[in-house]
């Protein structure tokens, strides 16, 4: 299943995509805050939404600071019931570990996440829940985590713009985390920043990737990162050109 992240400002557009192309959509707009009637209301009538990002902004739920951990926790079931409400079946949050610390620190974080996440996926059943790499230098973090976890509904959702700017090989990250990964961001950046580049506009070496890639179910969910419907398209020009549908449930 191949998504893409829209924008209310040019629904129209999307929404002629999606249909053109078969394509669904990971409401990324809804993790933000002050979310107007009027958009939650398309994209939970649009009948294209299969998955939502969770919020992201400022939020911690393993914080040491209980105020912050509990608005946190907080921000995270309303984008779980958000999704429900949309008729998505995944949410999908970023990792929260402060990358240069380990010890004490990552064991503590990394327990007080598996709980809160283990309680997520009871609470809200319909769902399936992904950890996603964002500021991680390494999959250390969020493997501890899913090994703590003893839940099919909490996965991994590796971001392959993230990898490229980790500074460890992609195949690392596959090797550690994919018996766990159950859901794909992409989009391409210059080895630096999340610039969210079309697919091949970047350094990310995407025949590496689709190597990889292969060896996860075709059927997970995917989406491009990749912001505009120009983009989007240049994008799915890229994965047909570069023979994408071998390793992914999508023929463009």
């Amino acid at each position: 299943m191949l998504q893409i992240q829209p924008f209310y400002s040019d629904c129209f557009n999307y929404e002629v995509l999606a249909e053109k192309r078969g394509l669904f959509f990971e409401a990324l707009e809804l993790s933000f805050d002050n979310v107007s009637d009027e958009k939650y209301n398309w994209y939970r009538n649009s009948g294209y939404v299969k998955s939502l990002h969770g919020v992201f902004i400022d939020v911690n739920p393993a914080s040491g600071d209980s105020v912050i951990s509990e608005y946190s926790k907080k921000k995270y079931e309303e984008s779980c019931i958000k999704a429900l409400e949309c008729g998505a079946g995944n949410v999908v949050f970023h990792s929260t570990c402060f990358p240069f610390l380990r010890g004490s620190y990552i064991e503590a974080w990394a327990d007080k996440c598996a709980a809160f996440y283990y309680y997520l996926a009871e609470k809200y059943s319909g769902l399936n829940i992904f950890i996603e790499n964002s500021m991680d230098i390494d999959p250390e973090p969020i493997k501890r985590i899913v090994e703590s976890v003893a839940c099919r509904n909490v996965g991994v959702c590796l971001d392959i713009g993230h990898i490229n700017y980790s500074g460890v090989p992609h195949e690392e990250w596959f090797d550690i985390l994919g018996d766990r990964t159950g859901y794909l961001h992409l989009s391409d950046n210059k080895g630096r920043f999340d610039d969210h580049l079309p697919i091949g506009d970047g350094t990310v070496n995407w025949d590496r990737v689709r190597g990889l890639i292969k060896y996860l179910p075709e059927d997970i969910p995917v989406t491009l990162e990749v912001g505009s419907v120009g983009n989007i398209e240049k994008s799915l020009r890229f994965m047909k050109e570069n023979h994408f549908s071998e390793v992914l449930c999508y023929e463009g």
